[in-house]
């Protein structure tokens, strides 16, 4: 409330099918008074709900929370919403609303050769495309948040995402850094809680204790944080040799995977086929 006295108000939200029709709705009256903040809470129930499927069905509603003051809307957010279930079992795989649904996928890094970041909705696509191509079921979005618009269309297209922050190779001591973390992981997952895309909130990438401070304390602070914003999904971060070397680093977060670079940095790319089957 940006006025001087308390006000009243109310909070109307609507999920709506693409249709149009209107699955479910509330109104809930409050006060607020000045110059303060206050949270509303509308809880429901949305009987058989059309359920977003990955591939097959990536079926969207439409979430629409607006303010009201003396009747009048003042201010409103509308987000495109996924119901699902995602599970991960350590002995059986992932699953998908109830099914088994292994996540065949790939990285993907957000630039373009002369462009950076800088990446127009064109490029966004032509990444999708590909990647559709290819028969990707998941991605993993490495290492920073990526676009919007390109999590719109993980959303539409039916992928399952991993959506990390850019902790990567060291950390420092310094509270700044800290801080810095913490408010990249806050922000990425109020920004992106209801995308049914997104199945896991990245913490690290190939972390090295030394000659890096040892990172353990920080990023069991990062998974005990993304749990208190978002119970829903587990944490994961990403291992390699050096990370290996940091006791205890492993067993923070909800998951832990497995960077492998066999004819990349070394080997041969047909010895991947052994490593997987291993796992």
């Amino acid at each position: 409330n940006g006025y001087d006295q308390t006000k009243s108000l109310v909070v109307r939200t609507e999920l709506k099918s693409p249709d149009g029709t209107t699955v479910w709705s509330d109104e809930k009256n409050g006060s607020v008074a000045d110059r303060k903040v206050e949270s509303v809470v509308q809880k429901t129930t949305v009987p058989k709900p059309h359920l977003w499927n990955g591939l097959k069905d990536p079926f969207l509603y439409e979430l629409k929370s607006t303010v009201l003051l003396d009747g009048k809307p003042v201010d409103s957010v509308t987000q495109r919403v996924g119901i699902r279930n995602f599970q991960i079992d350590s002995a059986k795989g992932a699953f998908l609303n109830g099914r088994h649904y292994p996540v065949y996928g790939m990285c993907r890094h957000e630039d373009r050769a002369g462009r950076g970041r800088a990446l127009t909705y064109a490029d966004h696509d032509a990444d999708m495309k590909i990647i559709r191509e290819m028969g990707a079921r998941g991605l993993r979005l490495a290492h920073y948040p990526h676009s919007k618009y390109f999590l719109d269309l993980c959303d539409r297209e039916g992928l399952l995402i991993w959506s990390e922050v850019p902790i990567v190779d060291r950390i420092t001591d310094s509270d700044a850094f800290t801080e810095n973390a913490r408010q990249q992981l806050t922000e990425m997952i109020r920004q992106n809680v209801n995308r049914p895309s997104i199945i896991c909130w990245g913490l690290w990438n190939e972390l090295m204790h030394e000659p890096s401070p040892d990172p353990v304390a920080l990023i069991k602070g990062m998974h005990e944080l993304a749990a208190q914003e978002d119970p829903s999904r587990p944490t994961v971060g990403a291992a390699n040799w050096a990370s290996q070397k940091a006791p205890g680093l492993r067993e923070v977060a909800g998951l832990t995977a497995w960077n492998k670079y066999l004819g990349w940095y070394g080997g041969e790319a047909e010895e991947m086929g052994g490593f997987l089957k291993k796992m």
